[in-house]
């Protein structure tokens, strides 16, 4: 079941790339893998057990959308060409703040 869940989803991944006109790759990441959790923990991602999960990484390297399971390729596309507000200097839940340093006090 698991194998199937996964394929369903690098389906539909694969026609948002499709859709995307090849603007868009898939990147598979597993995390058994030490380095790649240890990639994945900097971004802040966390893998859910066996549900296959999707971010959305637009192309200023933020992460427009998050998905647990199968997800229509229109969804997806829709989320990797959708603009971000606030600025779009930090991912969303990067943890980091995208305010200017504060003036020092005098």
């Amino acid at each position: 079941k698991k194998s199937t869940k996964k394929a369903e989803v690098i389906s539909k991944c694969q026609k948002a790339c499709t859709e995307l006109k090849e603007k868009a790759k898939i990147v598979e990441v597993d995390f058994d893998n030490a380095k790649e959790k240890q990639f994945m923990d900097e971004l802040k991602i966390v893998g859910i057990g066996d549900v296959p999960q999707t971010y959305v990484i637009n192309a200023k390297g933020q992460i427009a959308g998050a998905f647990s399971g199968t997800t229509d390729s229109k969804i997806l596309v829709a989320t990797a060409t959708k603009q971000i507000s606030g600025g779009g200097c930090c991912a969303p839940g990067s943890g980091k703040t995208c305010a200017p340093p504060a003036k020092p006090k005098s």
